[in-house]
């Protein structure tokens, strides 16, 4: 398992997972240690590393994890109610803005990376999705006090479609994005 791991770039990752976590505990402010909390944030650090360190084996994790945040936040997440919990740390976000914001940390990342994969006609394999919602679960499991209930970091929001839509669209991405690849190389 250890050696699949470091194939699939998940040895880096866990490096990222450990410095998102000791960046939280050092946060002094509300809103620093909220923004460690967010696991799109967390996806967003795997990004950055990703591109920072060369970390090109994370793609297929990075894109089944990028939709699957996409879709949870889009079915199940109220934007103006995370909208009103950044502003009660003292952002003073719009509407516009934070729907701009929206965009760039969760549709140019889930875009980004189906791009990436499908450009160089990546295969994703099956466990990225094992992975994606391991560390989904363990980061809820963490700063949720070891519940699956996000409503502390994200504000009132169905827990049950949140999870239910994450985890169907990790599932389903590696074998939408293999029937595409294997199209475009002519794979049967």
């Amino acid at each position: 398992m250890c050696k699949r791991m470091k194939r699939d770039g998940i040895d880096g990752g866990l490096a990222v997972i450990l410095a998102l976590v000791l960046a939280k505990r050092m946060s002094k402010s509300e809103l620093s240690k909220w923004s460690f909390t967010a696991y799109t944030n967390w996806n967003l650090a795997f990004i950055v590393a990703r591109h920072a360190f060369g970390m090109h084996r994370l793609d297929p994790f990075l894109c089944v994890n990028s939709v699957g945040i996409l879709v949870a936040y889009t079915l199940a997440i109220n934007p103006e109610e995370v909208r009103r919990k950044m502003n009660a740390m003292g952002l003073n976000i719009t509407k516009n803005q934070y729907q701009i914001a929206d965009i760039f940390t969760h549709t140019l990342p889930a875009a980004w990376t189906i791009h990436t994969c499908l450009s160089k006609k990546k295969r994703i394999p099956l466990r990225s999705s094992m992975y994606a919602i391991g560390l989904s679960f363990a980061c809820a499991a963490y700063h949720c006090g070891f519940s699956l209930d996000a409503r502390r970091v994200y504000g009132h929001h169905n827990i049950k479609n949140a999870w239910m839509a994450y985890v169907s669209s990790v599932i389903a991405t590696p074998c939408i994005i293999n029937s595409i690849t294997d199209h475009m190389t002519g794979v049967s």
